[in-house]
């Protein structure tokens, strides 16, 4: 116990070192007009090549990626030796409420509804 919280605090200090030195030899450049379009070979741009982000679009990306995460919880549990059934059986359960009280949950928010 006693190494591992050595190699903790080692890399806690590692990397706050490297932060800090980080930040000291970054400078920060003022920002010009130019400096946030894309390069055109000298001409202004006469249209934004950017389409916006739907927040919609996103929202339910990130639901789809919470519940096949969740769904991909299940399968260790089947394939386990059946020596712990009950116990592995009783935190399916557990995880299965917890999933279908996500799904209520983005259900009532209206996460789920796509609209166009």
């Amino acid at each position: 116990m006693f190494m591992f919280c050595f190699y903790f605090l080692m890399a806690l200090v590692v990397v706050s070192l490297l932060v800090v030195v980080s930040t000291a030899f970054t400078a920060s450049s003022p920002s010009s007009e130019s400096g946030g379009m894309p390069f055109e070979c000298g001409f202004e741009p006469s249209f934004t090549l950017r389409v916006p982000l739907s927040i919609q679009f996103f929202s339910v990306m990130m639901v789809f990626l919470v519940f096949d995460l969740e769904i991909m919880m299940f399968i260790p549990p089947l394939l386990a030796p059946s020596g712990s059934s009950s116990f592995l059986l009783a935190m399916m359960s557990v995880m299965f409420c917890i999933l279908m009280l996500g799904l209520v949950v983005e259900w009532g928010d209206g996460s789920l509804s796509w609209m166009f």
